[in-house]
């Protein structure tokens, strides 16, 4: 399951675009979306979320 989940991101994204929700919203909704899925399935560990705000800010 964890092996095709870049390409479900894909399709849920390029679906979500051309629904016409905006860019920048559903980008955000689809990566954190996936991100709590890929970490529910053992594919994304969460403490790079954690580590995200200081590669951004500091």
């Amino acid at each position: 399951m964890t092996d095709n989940l870049d390409i479900a991101m894909f399709l849920v994204l390029a679906a979500a675009l051309l629904r016409g929700y905006p860019v920048t919203f559903t980008l955000a909704g689809v990566a954190t979306i996936f991100a709590g899925l890929g970490a529910m399935l053992g594919a994304f560990d969460t403490a790079l979320l954690g580590a995200l705000s200081q590669r951004l800010f500091g």
